[in-house]
């Protein structure tokens, strides 16, 4: 593989490895998540792992390289989440000395592909017409149109700013940058707004199917064609 050279004597991994397996035998609770984080985040190669993958995933998938800044925060947010539920990865203790960079890299990679996921979810979101978003069935496109407008401008701060600059396409990043939030704060907080949106509209479309069902028949035949 690329990250690994053929020279037998050339292990740029091997730190990181040692620095890890040294950080397990002292802990393997899950307050030592975030300290197993940082020493993957902070380590030149796995630096590099990553940027390679993530312009592999995306070369591959046929994605915006645009999006090479927002996979690699992603994923790096991926193996925080990975390390609080498992701080050793489930490593295979017995065969680390071997396979350490092949199973670094295969997190990576399938963290890289995940990220590109969520990335290509955000973009339908923001470009799509809002009624092909949510339940194209259950209104018209006017309706639909309205019905986001109003939920967006119900929603509280920070998540109504987010999602207006998510609408005209801004990253996560550049959104973090605006409102003055860390990458992490603005992406939590953008999909907190998605999930307040989402149950807004559903409240929207109940309420108009209530009120559907209270005209006589003929007339709601007409409404709703």
């Amino acid at each position: 593989m690329a990250e690994q050279s053929s020279d037998p004597g050339s292990r740029p991994w091997a730190p990181l490895k040692q620095a890890f397996l040294a950080r397990l035998h002292t802990s393997t609770s899950p307050s030592s998540a975030m300290e197993i984080w940082r020493l993957f985040a902070d380590d030149r190669w796995f630096q590099e792992l990553l940027e390679t993958r993530a312009r592999r995933a995306l070369a591959f998938r046929g994605a915006r390289f645009a999006w090479l800044g927002d996979v690699k925060h992603e994923a790096l947010l991926l193996l925080a989440r990975r390390l609080t539920k498992a701080p050793d990865l489930r490593v295979d203790l017995q065969r680390v000395d071997e396979t350490f960079p092949a199973w670094i890299g295969a997190i990576v990679e399938r963290s890289c592909g995940e990220a590109i996921d969520w990335l290509s979810r955000l973009e339908r979101l923001q470009h799509a017409a809002p009624e092909n978003i949510f339940d194209s069935h259950s209104q018209e496109a006017a309706d639909a149109r309205v019905d986001v407008n109003m939920a967006i401008g119900e929603l509280e701060e920070p998540y109504r700013t987010l999602l207006w600059l998510s609408a005209r396409g801004c990253s996560v990043q550049e959104m973090a940058d605006q409102l003055d939030m860390t990458y992490w704060e603005a992406y939590r907080r953008l999909n907190a707004a998605l999930s307040r949106l989402q149950r807004r509209l559903a409240d929207y479309q109940s309420d108009r199917g209530r009120m559907l069902r209270a005209f006589p028949s003929s007339s709601s035949s007409t409404m709703t064609r």
